[in-house]
């Protein structure tokens, strides 16, 4: 037979964890998520019209476990962004 074994402290599979502080202060957001396995990751941040403004991770190579990105509350072009709902 075969048997699949994730790494210790792998999640089974993945999973996005409450962002932190939220709501966010002083424009910084900590986003994490837990990988089963090496994953190649895309993130974006996204308006309430679903508008990309920030991208934090392009097909980026995470390892297994529980992996961190930031977010400084800026656009793509270095604009700090109003107060508001972001995806």
């Amino acid at each position: 037979g075969v048997a699949a074994v994730s790494p210790p402290g792998a999640p089974a599979r993945f999973q996005l964890l409450a962002p932190s502080p939220n709501p966010s202060r002083d424009g910084q957001l900590t986003i994490r998520f837990n990988l089963p396995s090496t994953e190649r990751v895309s993130a974006q941040v996204l308006d309430v019209q679903g508008h990309r403004v920030r991208t934090l991770a392009t097909d980026r190579e995470f390892p297994p476990g529980t992996q961190v990105l930031g977010w400084d509350g800026r656009n793509n072009a270095g604009v700090s962004l109003p107060n508001g709902v972001y995806h």
